[in-house]
């Protein structure tokens, strides 16, 4: 019995998700659909010593971003989606940041996180990507989200993801 409730109980935190120290999720990269793929052309298209800020959510009437809202790619087919002011060099620590996943394959570059809701617990959200000169568009069913490239200084780029 002790042996059942032992692998039981390691099977249950196995699947469990972790918190890191600004009480951000940090889940199993094997729980994302998408897979990483080391392609340097990625970044031809994507800079990463830049940050993307939302500028505009269009669905059937255009929405007003009320909540500076921010994503920063990072090498290895990391993203972080921030949620704050990006003013400060703390502020884009990536452990402060939603963890996702990108890929490029077969021209089309598409990103995952990973969400949460009472009804129906931990689930995958992917969208396509859309990349038209500093601009990016991500298209995420009847929505359609707009960021704008901002490079960053050169001291803003000491951070690495955590995931």
């Amino acid at each position: 019995m002790n042996k059942v409730s032992l692998l039981l109980f390691l099977i249950l935190m196995g699947c469990s998700v972790k918190f890191n120290e600004f009480n951000q999720e940090r889940h199993p990269i094997s729980r994302f659909k998408i897979k990483p793929i080391e392609n340097t052309a990625i970044y031809e298209l994507i800079d990463t010593s830049s940050i993307y800020v939302l500028i505009n959510i269009y669905n059937f009437s255009n929405l007003k971003v009320k909540i500076p809202n921010a994503i920063k790619f990072y090498k290895s087919g990391r993203v972080g989606m921030f949620k704050n002011s990006f003013d400060e060099l703390s502020s884009l620590n990536p452990k402060k940041a939603e963890m996702g996943l990108y890929k490029l394959q077969k021209n089309k570059l598409e990103m995952e996180f990973i969400s949460y809701s009472a009804q129906a617990g931990y689930f995958s959200i992917k969208s396509n990507i859309i990349i038209k000169g500093d601009t990016i568009f991500e298209n995420f069913g009847d929505f359609e989200y707009t960021y704008l490239k901002h490079p960053l200084p050169s001291e803003f780029l000491v951070y690495k993801p955590d995931w």
